[in-house]
């Protein structure tokens, strides 16, 4: 519950205090989180802990993504995007590499965290030093509110989100039990899917294609959806290449928030973020219960309805008497 209640939070704030300090506020408090983590010698302390932690992800999820939209070259906005979310695969990658060395130098888990969250303050002092000359701005006053259709946009990724984490996260689970493949080689085939949207995702910064942002993220979903159902009943081998099918679609869509929410991005991004949290919460929890009752394969078909649910809001958009003067 700390994440939604970072959104919420950061969303207050930015109402106050320009992008720029909240961001500086948010990585502050992530440093905190982690440092205090690398100090816990107690449950409640843990738990108090991951709660600042889980504030400052909050944070920081709408306002990277915010600073990349505000900051960037109009032209270039889906490429920027692509380079962000590269770094969070990059970052996926590194993580357990550093949890590698820490356990050489030392077995205690608390170890990492303490690490992660001294560098992340010296990160910190280096971002204060750089005057780094980004165009963030209060919100304007007459935006200030979350209406029916940040939260109607806010649902299309989240719904898109779902589905990448059905894969990320259960792919190795169903390979084992539907393939009977060994822990080894699932969890290659899951580093094989996440190495594929770290490659699209770095391609899609130096790459442009001349169509309309919906026209491209309707195509991607559609291909990603047929993979997936392709994976689950014919080859497994279809989920992987779904990697490189979903790579783009997360950076087009931000992209495209930029196109239909120019004024009020700040309460887009806290919209786009806080529902993707909640609807993350329900995949798990739904995701548990279907595999109890009728077997991981019909499980995966969560991913599958989510990004048919993808698809048809981002169709509906253009019905839509506001959205069609993008179009």
């Amino acid at each position: 519950m700390a994440l939604p209640g970072g959104y919420f939070i950061t969303y207050k704030l930015s109402n106050h205090w320009t992008e720029k300090t909240c961001f500086l506020v948010s990585l502050f408090t992530l440093s905190c989180g982690m440092t205090l983590i690398g100090f816990s010698y107690s449950y409640w302390m843990l738990i108090i802990s991951v709660a600042v932690l889980g504030l400052s992800f909050g944070g920081l999820g709408v306002m990277q993504n915010l600073l990349v939209l505000k900051s960037a070259n109009p032209q270039l906005i889906a490429q920027s995007q692509s380079a962000l979310h590269t770094m969070y695969g990059a970052a996926s990658f590194l993580a357990p590499l550093l949890v590698n060395l820490v356990h050489i130098w030392s077995s205690k888990w608390q170890h990492v965290f303490l690490i992660c969250g001294v560098l992340t303050f010296l990160f910190l002092g280096f971002y204060l030093k750089k005057d780094l000359k980004i165009s963030a701005s209060k919100s304007s006053k007459q935006k200030q509110y979350t209406n029916w259709r940040h939260v109607y946009f806010s649902i299309f990724i989240a719904l898109y989100v779902v589905a990448e984490l059905v894969i990320g996260t259960r792919l190795s689970l169903f390979l084992r039990r539907e393939h009977s493949l060994s822990l080894e080689q699932s969890s290659n085939m899951t580093a094989l899917f996440f190495s594929g949207l770290l490659v699209g995702r770095f391609l899609f910064i130096f790459l442009k294609p001349n169509f309309n942002l919906r026209i491209q993220i309707l195509f991607f979903l559609g291909t990603s959806l047929i993979c997936l159902l392709l994976g689950i009943y014919f080859n497994y081998n279809f989920i992987i290449f779904c990697g490189f099918t979903m790579a783009p679609i997360y950076p087009l869509a931000m992209s495209l928030s930029e196109t239909y929410f120019k004024e009020s991005l700040p309460q887009v991004m806290s919209a786009v973020v806080a529902y993707t949290a909640f609807a993350v919460v329900a995949m798990h929890l739904s995701f548990g219960l279907v595999t109890d009752f009728l077997g991981i394969k019909n499980a995966m078909l969560i991913g599958s309805l989510s990004l048919i649910g993808s698809i048809s809001i981002l169709i509906s958009l253009s019905k839509m008497k506001y959205f069609q003067k993008f179009h």
